[in-house]
């Protein structure tokens, strides 16, 4: 018979399967009862071209609650300590600007520095400050730990901790005596330029696909920083092999984020190392677990206390982006512990969440691949015969500005069974020719501007023009009007240039990339 525990988790991947749910009576009857058979395969109806996605309506502003306006309004004591030569801490030097962010245990703010001028040992003018909103349960130890351990690595590809986060004083800061011990914020580098969901926000307003050459850009980043997260370091590319290799960091556990998506990707304007495109962080390790991969050795797979342990990691994640290990019908069959996926965490956990983000990235969507409906290709994946079922719309479908070499990568990413997923090396490999194949093709990048946020409204309620101020490169300041397609009278001549600018449908000429 299954716990309480196990019976809401089935019926909660059911539902998230698109299947009805069990009465008390069915789970008794069907839990674990018999062995997984494989279903029948199912083939979807492969997309037509649509047009591209209508810019969204703009959303109304959300005012603050009370809770975020007293967050924006209070002092934090890492940046009041003067101690703190690298934030020139000093009372009232800090001030709360705006709300990044919101989670189930938590909010993310902007921190500016106001105070006097610091010295040179001074390293940070802004920084985003995320606290835990809950009680004592939603402390950030987990989150600060694993932030830290990775911040040490000091790849640019995740996000930093830029202090070790410190127990709070529940004395003094009026909390419950259950925050003693327990670290309540944490000080992280503040991205400019936000995260990926805003990002593809910004591109539906503009009517427009990404540049191929920006996608394969993201993908290698997201690729860097689960490689960090596996092993400690990025990929090496020595000379003369010219071939990616791991450096495994001494000690390092390997960490699996359990939340990959694109609101927790954010990007930073790093224009010396990335010239045209933002550098992409992975960020928010709250849900993300590290030194696990002990449950699985030796025998310990036969060992019923084990697969307990690793049946928590189930909970771990956000709707939509949960991954087959999680929400796999093979938990609820008796041969579960011989599936090669149910509880089969690894790297591959987290190349399942690049694939989701890179499949909102190429199809600019809000939604991500739809669990209900796994399918086995009727084509091949770059050139290869399909290993196994995969998820999402069939991306060679919705190519019309993509390379096949592209979208059959995000669907490998996307396979049911982890082992079927792309290695590191592989993956960085074929991102990395991917890359110089479609800037080949279209040397022309994105312009910088639309990476951008856009700066609050007007006072006179009017959207910002469009254009772009030569001389300065900035952004137009003026009112945009609809006659000119959102540009200014000025700079109305930039809205033809742009249109230029958009990818049009074309032939390929490597025939390894459109080949089926």
């Amino acid at each position: 018979m299954a716990s309480l525990s196990n019976q809401r988790v089935a019926n909660d991947f059911r539902e998230y399967r698109g299947q009805p749910k069990w009465s008390d009576q069915e789970l008794e009857a069907h839990w674990r009862a018999r062995d997984y058979q494989q279903p029948a395969p199912y083939q979807p109806a492969e997309p037509g071209l649509n047009p591209w996605p209508a810019p969204p309506p703009p959303k109304a502003a959300v005012a603050l609650t009370q809770q975020q306006k007293d967050f924006l309004a209070s002092t934090i004591p890492d940046l009041e300590d003067a101690g703190n030569t690298a934030f020139a801490g000093g009372p009232g030097y800090w001030t709360g600007k705006k709300l990044l962010g919101t989670g189930g245990f938590g909010m993310v703010a902007l921190w500016q520095y106001e105070g006097p001028a610091g010295d040179q040992s001074q390293k940070y003018h802004q920084v985003a400050v995320k606290e835990a909103t809950g009680d004592a349960a939603s402390h950030l130890e987990n989150d600060d730990m694993i932030h830290w351990e990775l911040t040490k690595t000091k790849s640019q590809h995740v996000n930093h901790c830029l202090i070790q986060g410190r127990t709070v004083d529940p004395q003094a800061e009026n909390l419950h005596p259950d925050w003693e011990g327990k670290v309540k914020r944490l000080i992280l580098e503040y991205c400019p330029l936000g995260d990926v969901r805003q990002l593809i926000k910004r591109f539906q307003n503009l009517g427009r696909p990404f540049k191929e050459t920006t996608l394969w850009k993201i993908f290698e980043c997201l690729v860097d920083g689960i490689s960090v997260m596996e092993t400690g370091n990025e990929l090496s590319y020595p000379s003369p092999t010219h071939e990616f290799l791991r450096r495994g960091r001494q000690n390092w556990d390997p960490i699996i984020h359990f939340d990959m998506k694109p609101g927790n990707i954010f990007m930073s304007d790093d224009r010396f190392s990335h010239f045209t495109t933002p550098v992409c962080k992975i960020g928010d390790f709250g849900l993300a677990e590290f030194d696990w991969h002990f449950l699985l050795d030796g025998d310990a797979q036969y060992n019923d206390q084990v697969w307990l342990q690793i049946l928590l990691f189930r909970d771990n994640g956000s709707p939509g982006y949960f991954v087959p290990e999680q929400f796999t019908e093979e938990w609820e069959f008796r041969d579960y512990k011989n599936s090669n996926i149910a509880g089969k965490y690894s790297y591959a956990t987290n190349v399942w969440g690049i694939g989701c983000i890179m499949y909102q990235l190429v199809l600019l969507t809000d939604n991500s691949p739809d669990p209900k409906v796994p399918f086995t290709p009727s084509w091949n994946l770059n050139g290869n015969i399909p290993k196994g079922r995969t998820f999402g719309l069939p991306l060679h479908g919705q190519s019309r500005y993509y390379s096949r070499q592209l979208t059959d990568l995000v669907q490998e990413c996307l396979y049911e069974v982890p082992q079927h997923r792309p290695g590191l090396e592989d993956l960085k490999t074929r991102v990395r020719s991917g890359f110089l194949d479609a800037l080949h093709v279209d040397p022309v990048p994105d312009l910088w501007k639309d990476f951008e946020p856009q700066p609050p409204g007007r006072a006179d309620g009017r959207p910002y023009c469009r254009g772009v101020v030569k001389k300065t490169g900035k952004s137009c300041e003026n009112a945009g009007l609809d006659e000119h397609g959102g540009y200014c009278g000025l700079h109305k001549k930039q809205r033809s240039q742009q249109a230029q600018q958009t990818p049009q449908p074309q032939v390929r000429r490597n025939p390894v990339r459109n080949a089926r």
